[in-house]
């Protein structure tokens, strides 16, 4: 229903279960419940490593020949990281819209895709709703949640920028995060310039100066549902999976 203005991106590396790729294709298959995906283009980086072996090729054709509902488009960028990993793929998106899935996540409860897009379409303040993986409520690293409906669709004003599940504005990336990130030091022994932590930061820093209201008018960050909503999606950890 939405495959012209909707792109699936995914992000992978070399998990302890590859080259099987059954938790990717969980996700997927999850996806694939919620009629209004089919025949998205899921995109999906592989963020490859630098000395490969036969184990680590078998995961790449592995993924290319998943067979799903959406035609799927696999990209290597080798010893990428998460920030090129993302950067690699996001910049081949051609929708309005897009998804973003890591491999290790699960939808156990689906939003209401149409009210959703609606919201999108008809709100250019919206760049982007994320799917819960805990209850609503305010965490550690969240100083506001503040509800609001737009449209009958309950949304909350978050203070959150994260890598969890999530549909965004593919201009607000090309137009402001993009050249972001492009602009931040990369050292790869550092965990703390992946792409989560240097928007996160960046937006808290600039609510801390300029007040939360003026900042997310420009920054447009939504949780979906009410405050106390149980969580949406399922954190898999394929980073764990596999492991003996």
């Amino acid at each position: 229903m939405y495959k012209d203005k909707l792109t699936i991106v995914m992000a992978t590396h070399f998990i302890p279960s590859a080259p099987d790729t059954r938790i990717i294709e969980e996700t997927i298959r999850g996806m694939e419940t919620m009629p209004e995906l089919d025949g998205c283009r899921c995109i999906i980086g592989y963020d490859m490593p630098a000395e490969q072996n036969q184990q680590h090729r078998a995961y790449y054709n592995n993924l290319k020949n998943i067979k799903c509902k959406y035609p799927i488009e696999v990209f290597i960028k080798i010893n990428a990281q998460q920030r090129m990993n993302f950067m690699n793929v996001i910049r081949r998106v051609t929708t309005k819209y897009f998804l973003f899935m890591e491999n290790d996540w699960l939808f156990i409860e689906p939003p209401n895709w149409n009210s959703l897009f609606n919201v999108m379409d008809n709100h250019e303040e919206v760049s982007t709703v994320y799917f819960n993986k805990r209850p609503n409520i305010i965490h550690k690293n969240e100083q506001y949640l503040i509800p609001v409906v737009i449209e009958d669709l309950p949304l909350l004003k978050t203070s959150k920028w994260s890598n969890n599940p999530y549909l965004a504005r593919t201009s607000k990336w090309f137009d402001e995060w993009l050249p972001a990130l492009l602009k931040a030091p990369l050292d790869r022994r550092e965990p703390l310039v992946q792409i989560e932590n240097i928007l996160h930061y960046k937006y808290l820093a600039e609510i801390a100066t300029e007040g939360f209201e003026q900042v997310h008018s420009r920054w447009g960050m939504y949780s979906y549902g009410e405050l106390n909503k149980n969580k949406m999606v399922l954190h898999l950890d394929g980073s764990e999976s596999g492991k003996s």
